[in-house]
């Protein structure tokens, strides 16, 4: 039975629509708003989409591109359901449709008349003749559903007719998904411009059509990235034959205005049933599959092999492993110490973030933040390790310990999208912490992201007494400009600039440039990853406020980092060695640095 959801804040045009249906013989899901309606295309995915937009909550084009951006949901049709004066508007933009609107008031057999035309859509693909176009018109399928540049069913058709593939295919045989991406094509494409890149497209989908058969069986995703599916399969190696055909005739020098261009193909197969059951995951398994093959040197195929298999399973211990982290206190920060060089002493220190996982053991944050971000447990992580912070740093000032700033790094995340003046209020309220011993840290990349955001966020942290400081200076923007507006209290030399700066003239002089600079601006200097006395006398001979790394201390756990409060610069050196020994069996820790936002 064919499923409908409509989607429409009248209660009685609703109910005309859902009897017309049931008389029909269809099954229904309704909803008053957009946002119950998405939930429920996302968790029911329906045949088809009727939905009227009067409550004003999103336009159809935010409705439509949430459609399309999930993979389950990019294919289902959608009838909107306007007024005639809304229709009379419509029809003055540029790429009206008529098809896709149902005027109300309505007749029953008009609205039966708008779903018939849209439900067989991706069976009359199927069953087309090849590469026929009067055929195409004749099947009247949507412009929507083909790329503008080479003429492909796009990514909307690959999920309509894989569903059916599957449908059909009988249980004995295997469904194929090829996922191709061009090798370096970007580099072809600016070299060349853009049209000219367009054009190599187009052979290059000439090419694909003639390995398979056909051009109903080739699809275009975007960019330099194609699909071809295979039904009928009898074992996987038929798949790697046409995917063996695919690499070879790609790689075959194309003749290119004054040039011989050579292009080759990494290619990702996935099966069905083989590797999954659901169409979603299918086409994921095949872009996996493709990545795998860039990585054994491009221009060859991968399966969706039971090593890749393997990762995948790892990936999702690996999710899971975190929800249990932050419910069973699995984290620990860790805490560097920030060293002034004019007074000799430990200042401040910067919470580090580790985990240890049941199965896997110590986890670099290199592979759990990415991960957190993707599931948004970014920002419950950077909740915790602020509030953690400056906990601690409030308990050791209550035991007498000298008063210290602690950095806690910030994540582009969380300062997008939590209020963070209102968190940080929050946490030193709990914690009693002076706002002046908090310095959030953040990135150039962070910092660049919707600039007069940013400056309303910092002023206002500023205000409550919270520093900040910029991570990574000289890697990013680096602009002078940006360092001016914001009115940064800490500017933080990135470790690949101090790593040579005792052998390599120009990490010196950047380094020194960088410290007068900031020194102008009336900003603290630190240099990070300070691992031998030579960069130290650097350092010191040039005016740098503090450092921080290895030749002092590494990382260490709270009751080790207690050891060093009391102690002066001198004795802290001597007592450096034995500190690093007695924890030489800890883990590497990094910051809680996030990577920057796309």
């Amino acid at each position: 039975m064919k499923k409908v959801l409509v989607i429409e804040p009248s209660s009685q045009v609703c109910q005309k629509i859902v009897d017309i249906l049931h008389i029909s013989g269809f099954e229904t899901l309704t909803a008053d708003n957009e946002t119950t309606g998405l939930a429920l295309a996302q968790e029911y995915i329906p045949d088809l989409i009727i939905y009227n937009h009067a409550t004003e909550q999103m336009n159809p084009q935010e409705v439509e591109e949430i459609l399309q951006s999930d993979i389950d949901t990019a294919a289902i049709p959608v009838i909107c359901v306007i007024s005639e004066e809304m229709y009379t508007f419509k029809m003055l933009e540029k790429n009206f449709d008529p098809e896709r609107f149902l005027i109300n008031p309505f007749r029953p057999e008009e609205l039966m008349l708008k779903v018939n035309q849209h439900l067989p859509i991706s069976t009359a693909y199927r069953h087309m003749a090849v590469a026929s176009s009067p055929v195409i018109s004749n099947v009247n399928i949507p412009a929507h559903y083909y790329d503008s540049i080479t003429g492909l069913p796009n990514h909307i058709l690959l999920h309509q007719v894989l569903i059916e593939d599957v449908q059909t295919t009988p249980t004995e045989f295997l469904v194929g998904v090829l996922v191709i991406d061009l090798d370096r094509f970007r580099t072809i494409n600016d070299a060349l411009g853009h049209d000219n890149g367009d054009l190599l497209l187009k052979a290059i989908s000439q090419r694909l059509i003639n390995c398979v058969g056909g051009n109903e069986r080739v699809f275009h995703l975007g960019e330099d990235k194609f699909a071809v599916l295979l039904p009928d399969l009898i074992q996987e190696q038929d798949a790697a034959k046409v995917a063996n055909d695919i690499i070879h005739e790609i790689k075959q020098t194309i003749p290119f205005q004054d040039h011989e261009l050579h292009i080759t193909a990494s290619i990702g197969i996935s099966l069905y049933p083989t590797d999954t059951t659901e169409i979603k995951k299918l086409l994921r398994c095949a872009e996996t599959a493709m990545y795998q093959a860039k990585e054994q040197g491009r221009n060859t195929y991968e399966f969706y092999s039971s090593f890749i298999r393997s990762k995948a399973y790892d990936r999702l211990n690996l999710e899971s492993g975190l929800y249990r982290a932050l419910k069973h206190d699995e984290f620990k920060l860790y805490y560097q110490p920030k060293v002034d060089l004019a007074q000799n002493r430990v200042v401040g220190m910067e919470a580090l973030i580790r985990w240890h996982h049941k199965d896997f053991g110590w986890v670099s944050p290199t592979q759990f933040i990415p991960l957190a971000e993707e599931t948004d447990l970014i920002l419950t992580i950077g909740e915790w390790v602020l509030h953690e912070a400056c906990r601690q740093n409030k308990y050791w000032m209550d035991q007498g310990y000298p008063e210290l700033c602690v950095t806690v790094n910030v994540s582009g995340q969380q300062f997008k999208r939590m209020d963070i003046v209102k968190l940080v209020n929050h946490v030193l309220e709990q914690t009693q912490m002076p706002p002046e011993c908090l310095q959030l840290e953040l990135t150039e990349s962070v910092l660049m992201k919707n600039i007069s955001n940013t400056v309303v966020k910092l002023g206002d942290l500023k205000k409550r007494g919270v520093s900040i400081a910029v991570d990574d200076f000289g890697t990013g923007y680096s602009s002078l400009a940006y360092l001016k507006r914001f009115r940064l209290d800490t500017l933080k030399i990135d470790q690949s600039f101090v790593r040579d700066i005792d052998n390599d003239s120009d990490d010196a002089a950047i380094v020194s440039a960088i410290i007068n600079m900031a020194h102008s601006l009336g900003m603290t200097v630190v240099a990070e990853g300070v691992e031998t006395r030579k960069q130290l006398d650097f350092l010191r001979l040039h005016n740098c406020d503090q450092i921080q790394g290895y030749y002092f201390a590494k990382p260490l756990p709270a009751e080790d980092f207690a050891k060093l409060l009391d102690r002066d610069y001198d004795e802290n050196l001597q007592a450096r060695d034995s500190l690093l020994a007695a924890t030489a069996d800890e883990p590497e820790v990094f910051p809680l640095t996030m990577p920057a936002d796309d």
